[in-house]
C-alpha cells in the first residue's frame, strides 16, 4: 500500500455514497489527500466491430449527472465542514462506460491511492451470489478498497485488526499499511482464525506469533488466535468483543472459476461488515 494522495469515491448520489463521501473527506483531511468523486453512467451497448454506441440520450444524461455531482460535492462539504480538520480539494468526473470500466479507466488515468466505496451490505440471495457493488470491485482494480457500511462514522484509525492467513504477504502488507497511515500511529493487532481442519499445531502457531509480534521499525504488534468453524464468523465474533477502528484483509489471487463459485472470506466479510474494511491486493 503506497502513500495515499488521491482518494476515489464512486457515487450514485444516494445515502450510502453520501456517507462514504463524508468519511473520505475526513480521512483525506488527515492524510493531506484530495478526493475524487466519480459517477458512472450505465455502459453504452456494444455492437461487434463498432465498439460502444453513443445513444441520443447520452448527452442529456451526462449533463444532468454533471449538475447532480456538482451539487452532491458542495452538499457533502457543507455537511462535513465541522468534522474536517482541513478541507481537501474535491474534483468531480462522469464516466459513460459503466461501473467496472469507468472506475478501472479512472484509476489508470490518475494516481489513485485508495478507493472508498459505501455498501448496503448483503440483503438478499442475489447479493450473496453476485456480490454488492463494493464486493464486485474486489480483485478487479489495483488500489486498496475501503468498504464502508452505512452505519460507519469516521474516527481516527488508532486500532487496526489485520486478519491473517499466516502468509508472508500479510507482514509486507501490514508494514506498508502502517507507513501509509503513519499520521494515526496505529496499533496493529494480527488476528488468525484457526479452523478445525487447520494443520497448524500449537507449537507452530507459537512460532508464527513470535514472527508477527517481532518489532518492525520500532513498532510492536500483537498476534491473537481465535478458534471457529468459519473465518468470517471468527473475525466478527472477536471484533464484537474487542472493537477496532479498522479491519484489514488481503484479497488472494484466484482464477475465474474460483472467483465465480468458490467461497471467499473477503467477499463475505465485505457483505456483512459493520466497521470500515480495508481490502489489500496480494
Amino acid at each position: 500500500m503506497k502513500s495515499i494522495k488521491h482518494i476515489l469515491v464512486p457515487v450514485d448520489f444516494g445515502e450510502v455514497s453520501a456517507n462514504a463521501y463524508e468519511y473520505a473527506l475526513q480521512l483525506a483531511g488527515e492524510l493531506s489527500a484530495s478526493v475524487h468523486l466519480l459517477h458512472c453512467l450505465p455502459a453504452a451497448p456494444v455492437i461487434p466491430g463498432n465498439g460502444h454506441v453513443v445513444l441520443d440520450t447520452v448527452p442529456q444524461l451526462h449533463q444532468r449527472a454533471k449538475e447532480q455531482i456538482a451539487d452532491f460535492a458542495v452538499a457533502g462539504k457543507a455537511d462535513a465542514r465541522w468534522q474536517v480538520s482541513q478541507m481537501p480539494e474535491v474534483t468531480t468526473s462522469i464516466s459513460a462506460f459503466g461501473l467496472k470500466e469507468g472506475i478501472t479507466q479512472y484509476v489508470m488515468d490518475h494516481e489513485v491511492g485508495l478507493i472508498v466505496m459505501g455498501t448496503h451490505g448483503v440483503q438478499d440471495a442475489w447479493d450473496r451470489f453476485f456480490g454488492t457493488n463494493a464486493t464486485f470491485l474486489v480483485g478487479k482494480v489495483k488500489p486498496p478498497i475501503l468498504v464502508l457500511p452505512l452505519n460507519a462514522r469516521y474516527q481516527a484509525l488508532k486500532t487496526i485488526c489485520f486478519a491473517t492467513g499466516l502468509r508472508e504477504s500479510d507482514l509486507v502488507g501490514a508494514g506498508s499499511l502502517r507507513k501509509a497511515l503513519s499520521v494515526f500511529d496505529p496499533q496493529i493487532n494480527y488476528l488468525h482464525v484457526h479452523l478445525p481442519d487447520d494443520p497448524q499445531t500449537s507449537d507452530g502457531l507459537d512460532l508464527f506469533r513470535r514472527a508477527f509480534e517481532q518489532p518492525r521499525d520500532g513498532v510492536e504488534a500483537t498476534f491473537i488466535t481465535t478458534f471457529n468453524e468459519d473465518v468470517t464468523d471468527g473475525i466478527f465474533n472477536y471484533l464484537n468483543k474487542h472493537p477496532h477502528d479498522l479491519l484489514v484483509m488481503i484479497k488472494l489471487e484466484r482464477g475465474w472459476w474460483d472467483r465465480m463459485f468458490a467461497h471467499s472470506d473477503t467477499r463475505e466479510s465485505a457483505g456483512v461488515t459493520n466497521l470500515p474494511l480495508l481490502i489489500l491486493g496480494q
